[in-house]
């Protein structure tokens, strides 16, 4: 980053021991996120076994407004606070923790109260006309969350991968202890599952803001964050069409093919998720990394060594899949299959998702040139491409090819959003 290059006052660190730091924080990362995924997996067999496919496929969609609703709620505050972060001293960084976390309360309850409000008229529009309530949970979700995504940035920032992993652990495991309580105990339904998702958030928001408690400040005056709006706010679009990449497909499976087929094709990319771990893993550690990098000409060679090593272990990692993928998906858990039979086509689609993942992971390295230069208004340019991509793929592969058109649609997107962000970071990297 230019400010680090040209300060005086920065420390140059060695490019061998910061590449370790990374592989470091990459393998705590993805330590964590494994074992969050895994509980998460262990679900699968009860979802699977006790719902219907319509039934998990309102779930499917539940967690697409979710998606959408996280960037939209977050207001592109993370990347942005994440480099201011890295260019002012604990005072002001205070200050701005105060002014942002302010702002996006503001938002985030103005927000959930339309949702809460409207759930009527916007469960249609998104295929939950029979699931309301699932809108108006997923809107307390949101609060709870947005009230998280500063801590954690904080924790990625100073490099506390094990923290940042001990807080995203517990959230877990008492989501799940309470998914599985409601359903098997209390005979709930689908909405037991976001009624979990929303007590685990509320406590997760106390334990992850306890752990950045040195930020809370109650006597400086709180500064309003309109430069972390101004880098910020590109990422609200960009993220708002990464994450049309990754599940507008099930809004437009259940407008041509019902609730069902995304039920089933949900239960599929569940296990591809496997995949994402890495790629999430190496996300996380990657852009503090390279905010760090303080010698600019090993910025390339750093870069190129990391995608490489990154797209190696994926590599073989989906290639073990579509060696032995009949097999895994085939094991039982506690009596039951991983997929239950209604879901068994959905399998079909774990190989090629599978390799979105890797592109999504290439994707997020070759965005160093945006963390180095600052220039976030590029990011849109290319995750708006590749979403119209991915949708028009959708509407013209589905009508053929079922769900395997809307994973083959992913993973076109990917690999353009991959060569667009190549062609418009390069420079910034030589």
């Amino acid at each position: 980053m230019l400010y680090v290059m040209n300060n005086p006052k920065s420390k140059i660190q060695n490019p061998k021991s910061s590449t370790h730091r990374l592989l470091r924080h990459s393998a705590i990362y993805g330590l964590g996120l494994i074992l969050n995924r895994t509980i998460d997996f262990l679900l699968l067999p009860l979802y699977t076994n006790r719902f219907t496919p319509a039934e998990y496929g309102a779930v499917a969609l539940t967690l697409t407004v979710l998606g959408f609703g996280h960037v939209v709620y977050a207001l592109g505050f993370s990347p942005a606070f994440l480099r201011y972060f890295a260019l002012h001293e604990d005072a002001d960084r205070r200050r701005m923790f105060s002014g942002a976390t302010l702002t996006l309360v503001g938002v985030a309850l103005i927000l959930s109260t339309i949702l809460i409000t409207s759930a009527e008229s916007i469960a249609p529009f998104v295929g939950l006309t029979d699931h309301v309530s699932l809108i108006r949970l997923a809107a307390g979700v949101l609060v709870c969350d947005t009230l998280t995504l500063l801590p954690y940035t904080i924790l990625r920032a100073e490099g506390r991968a094990g923290r940042f992993v001990f807080c995203t652990f517990i959230n877990t495991v008492v989501h799940a202890g309470l998914t599985v309580y409601l359903i098997l105990i209390e005979r709930r339904g689908v909405e037991a599952i976001f009624m979990a998702m929303l007590i685990a958030s509320a406590l997760n928001t106390g334990i992850v803001t306890m752990s950045v408690r040195r930020y809370v400040s109650v006597t400086d005056r709180p500064l309003a964050p309109a430069g972390l709006l101004r880098f910020g706010l590109p990422f609200v679009v960009a993220g708002l069409a990464t994450v049309a990449i990754d599940l507008i497909d099930r809004v437009i499976l259940e407008r041509l093919m019902g609730l069902a087929a995304v039920g089933v094709y949900s239960a599929g990319y569940k296990i591809a998720m496997g995949m994402g771990l890495l790629a999430k893993a190496f996300e996380y550690a990657w852009a503090p990394f390279v905010l760090e990098t303080a010698k600019r000409d090993d910025a390339q060679t750093v870069t190129t060594s990391a995608i490489l090593a990154f797209a190696g272990v994926a590599g073989l990692l989906w290639l073990t899949f579509v060696l032995f993928g009949e097999q895994i998906v085939s094991v039982r858990l506690l009596g039951r299959p991983v997929i239950g039979v209604e879901y068994r086509a959905g399998a079909r689609v774990i190989p090629p998702v599978m390799l979105a993942y890797i592109l999504s992971g290439i994707a997020e390295g070759v965005m160093a040139g945006v963390y180095l230069r600052g220039r976030s208004g590029i990011v849109p340019v290319a995750t708006l491409i590749a979403a119209g991509v991915n949708i028009a793929g959708n509407y013209l592969m589905i009508p053929m090819l079922g769900m395997m058109g809307a994973a083959y649609a992913t993973v076109l997107s990917y690999a353009v959003l991959a060569g667009m962000l190549w062609m418009l970071t390069r420079r910034a990297m030589a």
